[in-house]
Parts: C-alpha cells; sequence; structure tokens
C-alpha cells in the first residue's frame, strides 16, 4: 500500500533540512521525499510500507524535534491507452481514422465516470 507521510519537525536552515532528507531517503520503502509549509518544516515522505513511527524516531535521534502530522493512503493513478477507438461512457464507437485516446484513471472510478476527461489525437501530448 502505497503511503503519504507528513512529519513535522524544526528544521533551521538547509543543513537540517538536507540531514533529515537523507535520513527519510535511506528508510525501507521509501520512493520520495520533499520538504513543504511555509516555514519548510514539513518532511513529506511517499512510499509503500514505510514504518511512520520507526521513520519518525530516526528524525528524532538525529535531527531533533518530529512529530507525525498525518498518514494517508496514495491512490494510485493509470493511464489507459487506446488505439482507434472513442469512448463516450462505456460505449464504443466506430474508429473515425486513426486515434489515440487516454483517459485519466482514477483507482476506485468506473470507466463511464472517467472517459469523458480527454481525447487526445496522434500529435497531441496534453490532455484536452
Amino acid at each position: 500500500m502505497k503511503q503519504k507521510i507528513v512529519i513535522k519537525m524544526q528544521l533551521h536552515g538547509g543543513k537540517c533540512r538536507s540531514k533529515a532528507m537523507q535520513i527519510a531517503s535511506v528508510a525501507d520503502g521509501v520512493t520520495s521525499v520533499a520538504i513543504e509549509g511555509e516555514d519548510k518544516d514539513r518532511v513529506v515522505v511517499i512510499g509503500d510500507g514505510v514504518d511512520s513511527a520507526s521513520l519518525a524516531n530516526s528524525l528524532r535521534k538525529k535531527v531533533g524535534y518530529a512529530d507525525i502530522i498525518s498518514v494517508e493512503e496514495v491512490k494510485a493513478k493509470f493511464h489507459l491507452y487506446i488505439t482507434g477507438l472513442f469512448f463516450f461512457g462505456l460505449e464504443l464507437l466506430e474508429d473515425i481514422g486513426r486515434t489515440n485516446i487516454l483517459v485519466d484513471l482514477v483507482e476506485g472510478k468506473s470507466l463511464d465516470k472517467v472517459a469523458n476527461k480527454g481525447i487526445l489525437t496522434t500529435n497531441q501530448s496534453q490532455l484536452t
């Protein structure tokens, strides 16, 4: 299960931020680490199966104050590429030329709810 962990810290200066990011990045299962917040006082860790309590303890020992703000599941995003078909709801229509369709599928949503989010022609690279 991929999760997002937000830990509030007292990070005074670049050296503390760098050390906190280094400690968080070597924890088991971590895929990304970032510093966020107005005061750059929150370490945001995203990973699969990360032990948030152990991570907070490691940060406390090496850097100082560390308080877990939130631990939440990150829903995966999938991209569906379909060549030669148009989606309108659950209905498949005839191929009109060669067209690629990119539909942003968010886990747990049915295809008919997200199908009209974006249609791409072969030359386009962004959702329309």
